[in-house]
């Protein structure tokens, strides 16, 4: 999520990584990108991590906002992202996210082809104010039982 505050140069580069491991096939799944307790353990799928990571953050944002961003990664790290999602962006499951993120990625790379990547960085004023005044120390990440 912070990566979204950083300068659209580096977020372009992130969405550019995204081509390249869609092309190659290496996309985590996003209820494997979501459920992840840690980074990646192989170092090739870092670049791909973040930058699906930014891609699903933008998308999610674009839908209700930055706050509402916020509510539901507290509410997923207590009850589980897929009931967070459901109450927060009315997506039923994971893959129902997978389908519409999926479209928003195909939008996102057509416009960005174009040259046109400015609203990337739309919400990344508001989305600092948003994150102002929590403390990270309290949130913990979901583990879902195995």
């Amino acid at each position: 999520m912070a990566v979204l505050t950083e300068p659209r140069e580096k977020v372009e580069r992130h969405l550019v990584n995204l081509n390249k491991a869609r092309q190659d096939n290496q996309l985590f799944s996003l209820k494997e990108l979501m459920e992840l307790p840690n980074y990646p353990q192989n170092p090739r799928q870092i670049s791909t991590f973040y930058a699906e990571s930014v891609s699903v953050v933008d998308f999610l944002t674009s839908i209700r906002g930055p706050q509402e961003f916020m509510m539901f990664l507290q509410d997923g790290m207590r009850y589980g992202y897929e009931k967070s999602m459901q109450r927060h962006f009315n997506i039923a499951s994971y893959t129902e996210l997978e389908s519409r993120w999926s479209a928003h990625v195909n939008g996102e790379q057509t416009r960005v082809a174009g040259a046109e990547a400015g609203h990337l960085m739309s919400g990344g004023a508001e989305l600092r104010e948003s994150m102002n005044g929590i403390s990270w120390r309290a949130l913990r990440p979901y583990t879902p039982r195995r």
